[in-house]
């Protein structure tokens, strides 16, 4: 039987993979590591592959640390064809192999592909640290939590006013992940 996470990370560039920047992979990722190695939680990690091969050392990181890493695409952006969304897939897949030799779990950017062999890739039980953070709401009897490395740093020059406001309070995030990993621990618990 497949593992199921209950915490899951989008590791992609800054401002949501608005921008090429990775600041929230460089100071927000090992944040989200130290809370899970705090906590004993081992989690899915979905890692655009065009971020990753900049930041070689920090999917190294998450690896090493006992973590899954699973494709989120190569582009982070959202193909009208299916078949280009398969071919992102693929290369992601291709390239994150370098990390890992098991077979990938996937996620694409938004959820705005749906592969029929990932639950990852359905908005059913996910909650949005960032959105639960700002609006609150009820969490789902099986959550599947997700993070962005971005969404609890403080970033420079947003590309839009909606990403100005969407990400203004990272302190509040990083409190709410705290608080909700202390809570939900998961079905990946380490015993």
């Amino acid at each position: 039987m497949d593992k199921t996470y209950t915490w899951t990370v989008d590791v992609e560039s800054d401002w949501g993979g608005r921008t090429n920047g990775a600041l929230g992979i460089k100071e927000g990722l090992p944040a989200i590591l130290e809370i899970f190695r705090a906590h004993n939680i081992k989690a899915l990690f979905f890692v655009s592959s065009e971020s990753a091969l900049d930041n070689r050392g920090s999917i190294n990181r998450i690896v090493e640390q006992g973590h899954e890493i699973g494709s989120h695409g190569h582009f982070h952006i959202r193909y009208k064809e299916a078949f280009r969304a398969a071919q992102d897939r693929e290369i992601s897949e291709r390239l994150l192999s370098i990390f890992s030799d098991k077979a990938l779990k996937y996620r694409a950017p938004w959820f705005y592909y749906q592969a029929e062999d990932s639950i990852y890739s359905y908005r059913n039980n996910h909650v949005s640290v960032l959105r639960h953070a700002w609006f609150g709401g009820k969490i789902p009897a099986k959550p599947i939590f997700y993070i962005h490395p971005f969404d609890i740093v403080k970033g420079q020059n947003a590309p839009n006013l909606f990403t100005r406001i969407l990400y203004a309070k990272p302190k509040i995030v990083l409190d709410t992940f705290t608080e909700l990993v202390r809570a939900h621990p998961g079905h990946s618990r380490l015993r």
